[in-house]
Formats: structure tokens, C-alpha cells, sequence
């Protein structure tokens, strides 16, 4: 059957080490044809790794997206890895100098884009709008508050101990199958996103290729969010999410320290948000998933201080947004997440 082969296709395309001539050669090997009983060539894998009908969106010729009535074959999460993976080599092709923090932080002032420079050996980013206060800052300068934002979102392994306790005891407390609640209230409001997008193409208020891109973006999401609502999340789902989770936060600065480099661009961009600069000055905040986790482990820590009645909403909201988690990548690299230990353990 052509389906699970294909679907391994995406899977080993998603690792990253498997550029379009090795994966014609290991597809080849696993016994992919087409269906007039070829080898599939490089062209051939190029356009199915780019094609979202594997994960249930159907793109028609001139660009129009809809929701199909097929079965997918693999998750638009798989489809977003692969697209990632493909768009950071188109990068590495047609850039001459790798600069990390490529279309990643926006002039505080404003809003401009910080483009990236080499001059003398040193990478500069430079707000280009005439008169703008912001001018330089140095990547290094950037690398030191990316850093210290890791460095204090990254737990203990105490911390880690404690937190898992507690998120179980809560998890323990939930119905056996988790009522999906916030996929749904989530997909009501992309619905109408949707809705407005539409209106606003009919009003002639954008264009159709932007209209079109966006429109993809929602579908895809709104896929992601049917399964989640149609399938739920059993507490060994959730327990399963909560160790691998707690397992990458605990090495959070590690991971980015020992990775390569566009994974350390994947984790900088899952990792922060709003990024800006101001003047000579940086500014970056935690993610939503991470903010969360902050939340969880402030009220662990003043748990017995705490308004009892208020005590577990930040537990439900960390558990919530991990269902679905989208860590980076780091398989490229064996050494970049390390086994969770309990407190116990690291006492040997």
C-alpha cells in the first residue's frame, strides 16, 4: 500500500537528514512506486511534501484551499515540520551569512522589521525606516537577553519533581476522558476569523494571494483542531504530554546551548514572543506554553500562601496548551534532550 509509505516519506523528511536525493533512494529501497509502477524522482517528492491534501486540505491550481472530505493521511502537525524543514534549507541556499535572529525581532518603535548586517565580522540588526530612533544593536546583544530569558524559564530538578506531583494530583482529579472545551471554544473563534477573512476579500479590502495564504494558515489550523475535538486526550495522553514536557523544560537552556543552528532558531521562536527592539535596548517575553509554565511554578512555590479557591487554575491551563505541544525538533542532535530524572535519581 502507497499511503503508510508516503506517510513515512514525511516522517523522515521532518528529521531533517534526509534531503531529496537520500529520501529517493530510501523510498526506493522501501518499495515506493507510482501507480504506474516508476520510482518516484526528486520533482515527484518535492510536490508531495508541499501538497496539503496528505493532511486533509485540498489546493486547487489557482490557489484556492478547502477543507476535504478525505481521511488524512498525516497530521498538519507533521505537515508544518516538514514545511519548516524545507523553507530553513531553502534558507541556508540563497543566504550567504546565517544570521540567527533573521525576521525574528521588530523595531519597538516602529514596527519595522530589524534586518540583518555583516560589517567587519560582527552582525548588526538595523531598523531601516528614515528617522526611526531604534539604529544598531549587535547580535550579541540579542544572544544575552535570549539567554537569560532561557536560563530562567529552564526548572530545577526539584522544581521538576514537585510540579509533576502536583499537575498528576490534578490530573488524577479529571474526568477519565479530558472534555475538550478549549479546542472548542478555540474553533469558534478561528470560524469566525475565517468569516471576516472572506469578508474582507469579497469587500476588495486585500488581495487574493493574500487572501488565499491566509486562508491555508486557517484551515490547516481548524484541521488541528477538529481531531482535537473529535478525539480528547485520555489521562495517559496527558501524563505522557506532562513527562515529555517537563523533560524539555528542565533542559531548556541546555538544548538551545548544544543545538545546531536552525534548531536554535526553531526553540528562540517556540520559546519567546514579542520580540522587539527599542532604541540600543531588547526586549523579549515567554511564549504563551512557557508563560503558563511560569504561572505553575510561581503557585506551586506559594501554594500555602495561596487563595485556595484560585489554587488550580494555573495547573488547568498548563495542561491544557500541552496537549498539542510543538516542541522544536532537536533530532539532529542525540545529546539534546536528556532523560527525565526525579530528585531521587539525580541523589546517586
Amino acid at each position: 500500500m502507497r499511503g503508510p509509505l508516503v506517510r513515512k516519506a514525511f516522517e523522515l523528511y521532518a528529521t531533517g537528514d534526509y534531503p531529496y536525493w537520500r529520501l529517493v533512494e530510501e523510498m526506493g529501497k522501501r518499495g515506493l512506486t507510482s501507480r504506474n509502477g516508476k520510482q518516484y524522482t526528486k520533482t515527484a517528492f518535492e510536490k508531495i511534501l508541499r501538497n496539503p491534501f496528505y493532511c486533509g486540505i485540498i489546493k486547487l491550481s489557482n490557489g484556492k484551499t478547502y477543507n476535504g472530505i478525505h481521511e488524512p493521511l498525516i497530521s498538519v502537525k507533521l505537515f508544518e515540520q516538514v514545511r519548516a524543514v524545507r523553507e530553513a534549507k531553502d534558507n541556508k541556499k540563497t543566504t550567504k551569512h546565517h544570521h540567527r535572529y533573521r525576521r525574528m525581532f521588530v523595531c519597538g518603535y516602529c514596527g519595522g522589521g530589524m534586518i540583518p548586517e555583516r560589517q567587519k565580522g560582527y552582525s548588526y540588526y538595523r531598523c531601516h525606516t528614515k528617522h526611526c530612533d531604534t539604529k544598531t544593536v549587535r547580535e550579541e546583544v540579542i544572544e544575552a537577553e535570549v539567554q537569560a530569558l532561557l536560563k530562567r524559564m529552564t526548572l530545577t530538578n526539584a522544581q521538576v519533581t514537585t510540579l509533576r506531583k502536583k499537575l498528576t494530583e490534578y490530573i488524577d482529579a479529571m474526568p477519565s476522558v479530558r472534555i475538550s472545551q478549549n479546542a472548542t471554544f478555540e474553533l469558534t473563534k478561528l470560524k469566525e476569523r475565517i468569516s471576516r477573512l472572506t469578508d474582507k476579500f469579497v469587500d476588495d479590502l486585500i488581495d487574493e494571494e493574500t487572501y488565499q495564504t491566509k486562508k491555508e494558515a486557517f484551515l490547516l489550523e481548524q484541521t488541528k483542531l477538529e481531531r482535537l475535538v473529535t478525539e480528547g486526550s485520555t489521562k495517559q495522553t496527558l501524563l505522557g504530554n506532562l513527562d515529555r514536557f517537563l523533560e524539555r523544560a528542565k533542559n531548556l537552556y541546555f538544548n538551545y546551548e548544544t543545538a545546531y543552528e536552525p534548531e536554535k532558531r526553531s526553540l528562540v521562536k517556540f520559546a519567546t514572543s514579542n520580540r522587539r527592539v527599542t532604541g540600543k535596548k531588547v526586549y523579549l517575553e515567554p511564549s504563551n506554553l512557557l508563560a503558563y509554565l511560569s504561572n505553575a511554578v510561581f503557585l506551586m512555590e506559594c501554594a500555602p500562601y495561596a487563595d485556595k479557591n484560585r489554587t488550580k487554575k494555573p495547573y488547568g491551563e498548563l495542561i491544557a496548551n500541552i496537549d498539542d505541544i510543538d516542541w522544536p525538533d532537536m533530532s539532529n542532535d542525540s545529546k539534546a534532550f536528556l532523560p527525565y530524572e526525579d530528585e531521587h535519581q539525580s541523589k546517586r
